[in-house]
């Protein structure tokens, strides 16, 4: 008992030590970009369309929800393909108080719905804003946070810290949820702050859907959902709520989700801004819910001028730039780390001294550019890039919603503005063009037009290979999609080269030659090769195969007794697969 004593006071102090390291940590970084942003905020008043202001716009007709239609995809699912896509840059817009077009509805989402799908119009327009956000996710904290912890609040907090420590042993999961459910059950009881409600709510829910207990989870991030409002923490809120809504649209439970998915977009709308990446999310999900509930026309005209407003905000936002004497053509500048890795990839291919040495010297700029501040945009720049990559990815979902629909011409017309859009903003051959041209070949191999898919998914791999190199998740991907196409094309002796190039680039991917997650790549690269009249290449696949498998057991059988567990690949504690 003693002992079990000192190890909870050990874990209490190492928690509060790191709990104080991290707010010093998060008070300093707030003070620096507070400065920052209070020196820029003169010159960034100037890039506001003031004409813009207080603006809401329909978008589109009111119509009877199909409440019969089901979801075919998780909300805020991501489309399949490049990684390298057209994100929103790490920085998001800050918010204003007092300019939203309108005030948010219910402040319960749980109590919006009616058993039917809303048919309000919905806005296309929200706040626009320009200057980076504070280190608190764009939300000032209120006395409420600054305020030092009630003694009740304090043991509510050691409980959650303790659980959520626990967790992470499969063996103290039992342990570890009761600790948190006493963590959430005692702030019940009290007028505790809604902040740390709503993390505890959120770790209870996390906690929940593990063990598949799914109407005790959905009741946890409801709590949660609401307390994260009542803190102003809007982009948690929404986070949140799009959990919510992936495990409702598995259980059926549509009209809601739709409530759900309006409600955060007026949430984001209201507090976030266009630009901020949590209210693409809401949009996303809104589209998505929209066109399950068999309203795609709906959900068309609300992107149609959504995307119109958008395109207003960048050509507004370009010709301030102009009228600065910059140029809104300008790529964005490459990080020091995507250029070593750029250049590590060319080193890869070439195999040339010339280009080993610049790999080399990139790779000590990128190390020695790291933990150091970088020189910020100015904040008429950075107003663009954020307007412009939100108008990327809204684009990229009008051609995701025509795929879907099978309109491939119609598809094809988005994404192609997409890449061109992504080549003004990162430029030519950049690794954020590969997500539309990933869409473009994804949406001509639906179509049935292969030989065109061929070509797109051949420049597409040609691009990560120039800067990604090819042990990427990427690479595995694409050269999958084209062993397909040529097999498809009859073309076997190129198909069974790319299946082998999948099979190599998953090894480099996961550190390991062999490996039960790699059976379906050797058994794809046998088929190929058998297909290629290849059998020589086949049977020393096979050969290597069954080696290596036999090694695997081998190690596992010895490590059997000392509680071992069979080789895991290297990157299998980041969840790669």
């Amino acid at each position: 008992q003693e002992k079990a004593a000192a190890e909870a006071k050990a874990a209490q102090e190492k928690a509060a030590q790191e709990k104080a390291a991290l707010e010093k940590a998060a008070q300093e970084k707030a003070a620096q970009e507070k400065a920052a942003a209070e020196a820029a905020a003169g010159k960034a008043e100037q890039a506001q369309e003031p004409q813009q202001q207080q603006r809401s716009q329909p978008a589109g007709p009111s119509e009877p929800a199909n409440t019969e239609a089901r979801a075919d995809s998780a909300a805020g699912e991501k489309d399949a393909g490049a990684q390298g896509q057209a994100d929103v840059p790490s920085t998001a817009p800050a918010p204003q108080n007092g300019d939203s077009s309108s005030a948010t509805h219910a402040s319960n989402p749980s109590s919006s719905s009616n058993g039917g799908a809303s048919a309000r119009p919905i806005r296309a327009f929200g706040s626009i804003h320009t200057l980076p956000p504070a280190s608190t996710g764009g939300v000032v904290p209120s006395a409420a946070d600054t305020t030092p912890l009630t003694p009740e609040e304090e043991e509510a907090e050691r409980k959650l810290l303790l659980g959520m420590q626990a967790w992470s042993a499969p063996a103290k999961r039992p342990v570890a949820l009761g600790l948190v459910q006493q963590a959430v059950t005692s702030l019940q009881g009290i007028n505790a702050r809604p902040k740390l409600v709503a993390e505890a709510n959120a770790a209870l829910a996390d906690m929940f859907f593990s063990l598949q207990r799914v109407p005790e989870a959905e009741g946890a991030v409801r709590a949660a959902v609401v307390a994260a409002q009542e803190a102003e923490m809007y982009d948690f809120a929404i986070k949140l709520s799009n959990n919510l809504g992936a495990v409702m649209k598995q259980q059926g439970k549509l009209p809601e989700v739709l409530s759900l998915h309006e409600h955060s977009w007026d949430l984001a709308l209201d507090h976030l801004g266009l630009d901020h990446p949590y209210t693409q999310l809401a949009r996303a999900n809104l589209v998505e819910t929209l066109d399950a509930l068999g309203e795609r026309q709906r959900a068309r005209e609300f992107l149609t001028e959504h995307v119109r407003i958008l395109r207003e905000t960048v050509d507004s936002r370009c010709e301030f730039l102009r009228s600065e004497g910059g140029d809104p053509d300008v790529p964005q500048k490459r990080s020091p780390g995507q250029v070593a890795q750029a250049a590590a990839a060319r080193a890869a291919r070439t195999g040339s001294a010339e280009d080993k040495a610049a790999a080399a010297a990139a790779a000590v700029a990128a190390g020695a550019a790291a933990g150091q501040p970088q020189q910020p945009e100015e904040p008429a720049v950075l107003a663009l890039r954020l307007s412009r990559s939100t108008l990327i990815r809204a684009v990229m979902e009008q051609g995701k919603l025509e795929s879907k629909a099978e309109n491939f011409s119609e598809a094809e017309g988005f994404y192609r503005e997409a890449l061109r859009l992504c080549e003004i903003q990162f430029g030519k051959g950049a690794v954020e063009t590969g997500s539309p041209l990933y869409a473009l070949g994804a949406c001509h191999r639906q179509a049935g037009h292969n030989d065109t898919a061929l070509a797109q998914f051949t420049e597409l791999y040609e691009l990560i290979l120039d800067t990604q190199g090819p042990n990427t998740e990427n690479a595995v991907g694409v050269s999958r999609q084209l062993y397909e196409l040529h097999d498809l094309l009859g073309n076997f002796e190129e198909a069974a080269k790319y299946a082998e190039a999948a099979l190599r680039s998953m090894q480099g991917l996961s550190g390991m030659k062999v490996h039960p997650i790699m059976e379906p790549f050797f058994n794809m690269a046998l088929k190929a090769k058998s297909k290629a009249n290849d059998d020589a290449g086949a049977a020393e696949l096979k050969r290597q195969y069954l080696k290596g498998m036999a090694q695997l057991s081998q190690i596992n059988q010895r490590n059997a007794g000392r509680g071992g567990h069979l080789p895991r690949s290297s990157n299998s504690k980041k969840g790669k697969k």
